[in-house]
């Protein structure tokens, strides 16, 4: 794997305008093991990313706790909780446990626009979501809800995790009717 990202990474450098991703934000040079780390960094964090969505839709708490560090805080819509087992008591307080929990049955949520930036052994992420419900008996999904997530990470014990992760609605979630 190691050496498919290699790969990888030595022909976007090589196709990559010079000066592109080669410095640091302090303007010094970049070796090619620096580069290398940031590409793999910035791939562990984007699956940490996909990981949440896929955990969230799963109902699994548990697993979706476990991406926050031990003092990571999720901060949204439902209120802030720090650490993972406040996180999983307040989701699983909030949208239920088990099989669609309180969630309505086939709904998912969409993330997209990752933008990832490391430095060593924190990093910052910015993304976008939007929440499909089936619409009204049965028919067309629809947007329920969508907004932003700004995101601080940390690599802790040699894996990424959400320092902080806000949660924020540029489209409100209507009413319920």
């Amino acid at each position: 794997m190691r050496l498919a990202i290699a790969a990888f990474a030595a022909a976007m450098l090589a196709a990559a305008p010079t000066g592109a991703q080669t410095t640091t934000t302090r303007g010094t040079p970049m070796t090619a093991d620096a580069r290398l780390q940031r590409l793999e960094d910035i791939q562990a964090i984007g699956r940490v990313l996909t990981d949440y969505g896929r955990l969230l839709d799963a109902r699994d708490f548990r697993g979706y706790a476990d991406l926050f560090a031990v003092d990571g805080v999720w901060d949204g819509g439902f209120g802030a909780a720090r650490g993972p087992q406040a996180i999983y008591d307040m989701m699983a307080k909030n949208i239920g446990t088990g099989q669609g929990g309180g969630m309505p049955s086939g709904s998912y949520h969409l993330l997209t626009s990752f933008e990832i930036d490391p430095h060593g052994d924190t990093a910052v992420a910015w993304s976008r979501w939007s929440f499909v419900v089936q619409g009204k008996d049965g028919g067309h999904p629809q947007i329920f809800g969508s907004g932003r997530y700004e995101d601080q990470l940390v690599r802790e014990a040699g894996r990424w995790k959400f320092k902080l992760r806000k949660a924020l609605s540029d489209a409100p979630v209507p009413p319920p009717k």
